[in-house]
C-alpha cells in the first residue's frame, strides 16, 4: 500500500505557480491576507487542497508576478493544469456570496465594472473537470467582494452582473437604525405620556375628582353643571344644623385646598434595548438611555393640558463590515386629555376623551463606517422628526378594576442628513450617503387594565397593556448613494406591524405622590425594542 505525502503551503504574497510533481502527494494550500495565485498546477495523481477560508484573491489593480499588467476577466481568472485534483475550501456549507475571512469564498474579488456581465463558465481555465467546482453554479455560490459596496447577479446561463445596492451595510443601516432609534423614542414619549394620564385617571397619581375603581358614580370636574367647589359653599350655606354645617365646612376647606394643587408633575428616566435584523442586513443591537419629564394642569372643564421634554442618549451597530450610529437627541412636545361627558351605569361608569400630542424632535448623529479590508471613516448630521397624534378612548372604571381602550392615529416624520465617507484606503469605497426621510402614518389600538390594591398606609397599582401599531402608509423610504460609479439607490422597508406590551406596578404614596416601575416591549419583524422605565408622579 502506497502512502500519499502531505505538504503544506502558505502563501500571503504572490505566487505564480503552485505545483505538485510527486505522485501521490497531497498539498494542503493555505492562501490568506491578500493572497495571490496566478497558476495552480496538481501533477497527476497528486492532490491541492486550498483549505476553506478564501482560495485566491483576484483584483483588477494588480500585476502579474512576471511585472505584466491584470485585469480581471472572468476568462481563466483561475488557472488550474495537469490531471491531479484541486479542492477548493468553501467555508460553511451551504453559504453563498460570504465575506472574507476564515469561512469566506473560494475566490475573493476587488474592483468590479459596475454593470459589466462577466461569463462564469469560462472562470476556471484548464482542468475545470478536476476541480470541485465544475458547475457556473458551484462558482457562483463562492465568489466574494472585498468591498461591501458590491453585490452580484447570475443569470441561468452563469453570467455574472455586479451592482451596487443601497440597501446592504453601505448607508441604509445607518438610516434604519436612526429611524429606529427615533420612532422608539416618540413612540416612548407617547407612552409614557400615555401612563401619566391613565394614572391620573385610576388615581395612582394625586387626588383629582374623577369616577375610579370603588367610587365609579364620582363626577370628573366639569361633567356637573356645577363645580364641586360650588356645590359644597351651597351646601355650607344652607345647612341649619351646626354640626353638620362644621363638617360640610371642613370638607370645603379639603375641597379648595386639593382645588388650590391642580397641577400634575411626572418624571420618568429609562433605559432601552433593542436588536435590529433588517432586511439583507446582519442583524445587530442599539441600546438608548434617557429621560422625559413634564407637567400638565387641570382646568376646570376636566381637561388636563401641558408640556414635555426629553433627552436620549443612542448607539446601534457595530464597527466593521456595517454602519454604526451614535448619537444624542432632544425632544419637546405638547400632551391633553379632553374628557367629553360621563354615563354612570349600574356596574360601571363610561368617560369618552380625547387625547392629543405632539412632539418635535432633534438628534445630534455621528455615523461610522469601516467596509471589509479597508479603514474606518466617520460623518456627523442633524436628524430630526417629529410625531403627532389624536386618540379616542373610554374610561371604564368598575368595582373589578379600570379597563381603557383606545384607538387613534399618530404621523411620524423622519429625516435624515446627507453623509460624506471620504478617504478609504481603497477609493472605490469613498461614498455620499443621500438624505432620506420617512414618514410613516400609524393606526394605533391598545387597551389597558389596572387594579387599585388599597393597603393600610399605601395603594398598590398593577397594570397591563396590549395593543397594535400599523403602518398604513409611508412605512418605505429611498435609500441612495453616490460613488465613483455613478448614483445607485433602493428602497427600504420599515415594521408595518408592530405588537406592543406593558406591563408595571405603582404604588401611591400618600395623596399626592406616586412611583411607578414598568416594562414596555415592541415587537417587529425587524426591530424588537424592550425598555425599562421609572416613574415619580405627584400632585402640585
Amino acid at each position: 500500500m502506497k502512502h500519499k505525502k502531505t505538504n503544506t503551503l502558505n502563501n500571503s504574497g504572490h505566487i505564480s505557480k503552485v505545483e505538485t510533481a510527486t505522485a501521490n502527494s497531497i498539498l494542503t494550500l493555505t492562501n490568506t491576507g491578500n493572497g495571490i495565485i496566478d497558476v495552480i498546477n496538481a501533477g497527476s495523481s497528486t492532490n491541492i487542497n486550498v483549505a476553506s477560508g478564501y482560495a485566491v484573491d483576484i483584483s483588477s489593480d494588480r500585476t502579474k508576478a512576471d511585472g505584466n499588467a491584470w485585469k480581471y476577466e472572468t476568462d481563466g481568472a483561475i488557472n488550474v493544469t495537469g490531471g491531479g485534483k484541486v479542492n477548493f475550501g468553501t467555508g460553511s456549507t451551504g453559504a453563498a456570496f460570504r465575506s472574507a475571512g476564515n469561512n469566506g469564498p473560494a475566490f475573493i474579488i476587488a474592483d468590479m465594472d459596475i454593470g459589466e456581465q462577466y461569463d462564469l463558465s469560462k472562470f476556471i481555465a484548464g482542468s475545470k473537470a478536476n476541480t470541485n467546482m465544475t458547475t457556473t453554479d458551484q462558482i457562483a455560490q463562492n465568489i466574494g467582494f472585498t468591498n461591501s459596496l458590491y453585490d452580484a447577479s447570475f443569470d441561468k446561463n452563469g453570467t455574472m452582473t455586479i451592482n451596487i445596492e443601497a440597501n446592504k451595510p453601505i448607508g441604509a443601516l445607518g438610516a434604519i437604525q436612526s429611524i429606529a432609534n427615533m420612532n422608539s423614542q416618540m413612540t416612548r414619549a407617547q407612552s409614557i405620556i400615555d401612563g401619566v394620564f391613565d394614572a391620573v385617571a385610576t388615581g395612582e397619581i394625586g387626588n383629582l375628582s374623577y369616577p375610579r375603581e370603588g367610587a365609579i358614580s364620582t363626577q370628573y370636574t366639569g361633567a356637573s353643571k356645577k363645580s364641586k367647589l360650588e356645590e359644597l359653599a351651597e351646601a355650607v350655606e344652607s345647612e341649619k344644623d351646626p354640626k353638620a354645617k362644621e363638617e360640610k365646612l371642613a370638607l370645603l376647606l379639603a375641597e379648595k385646598e386639593r382645588a388650590n394643587k391642580s397641577w400634575i408633575g411626572f418624571a420618568t428616566p429609562y433605559f432601552s434595548t433593542s436588536s435590529i435584523a433588517a432586511t439583507g442586513f446582519a442583524a445587530t443591537n442599539g441600546s438608548a438611555m434617557g429621560f422625559v419629564g413634564g407637567a400638565a394642569k387641570a382646568l376646570d372643564n376636566g381637561v388636563l393640558f401641558g408640556a414635555h421634554i426629553g433627552v436620549e442618549s443612542q448607539n446601534a451597530g457595530k464597527v466593521g463590515a456595517e454602519m454604526q450610529s451614535l448619537g444624542s437627541s432632544f425632544m419637546a412636545g405638547v400632551h391633553t386629555k379632553m374628557p367629553l361627558g360621563q354615563v354612570n351605569k349600574a356596574s360601571l361608569s363610561l368617560v369618552p376623551f380625547v387625547k392629543l400630542q405632539a412632539n418635535a424632535m432633534l438628534a445630534a448623529n455621528s455615523y461610522r463606517l469601516t467596509p471589509l479590508m479597508d479603514t474606518t471613516r466617520e460623518a456627523t448630521g442633524l436628524v430630526s422628526g417629529f410625531s403627532a397624534s389624536a386618540l379616542f378612548g373610554l374610561d371604564m372604571p368598575t368595582n373589578f378594576g379600570y379597563i381603557t381602550p383606545e384607538i387613534g392615529l399618530m404621523q411620524q416624520a423622519v429625516i435624515m442628513p446627507e453623509l460624506t465617507f471620504n478617504s478609504f484606503n481603497t477609493a472605490a469605497n469613498n461614498q455620499v450617503i443621500k438624505g432620506t426621510t420617512a414618514t410613516p402614518m400609524y393606526l394605533l389600538a391598545q387597551v389597558r387594565y389596572t387594579k387599585a390594591i388599597k393597603l393600610e398606609k399605601m395603594s398598590l397599582f398593577p397594570t397591563i397593556k396590549a395593543g397594535i401599531r400599523y403602518a398604513m402608509a409611508g412605512n418605505s423610504f429611498v435609500s441612495s448613494i453616490n460613488v465613483q460609479n455613478g448614483l445607485f439607490y433602493a428602497t427600504n422597508n420599515i415594521d408595518s406591524f408592530v405588537g406592543v406590551l406593558e406591563a408595571g406596578l405603582g404604588a401611591k404614596l400618600g395623596q399626592n405622590t406616586a412611583i411607578n416601575l414598568s416594562y414596555g416591549g415592541e415587537f417587529g419583524a425587524q426591530v424588537k425594542t424592550h425598555n425599562i422605565n421609572v416613574r415619580v408622579g405627584w400632585q402640585f
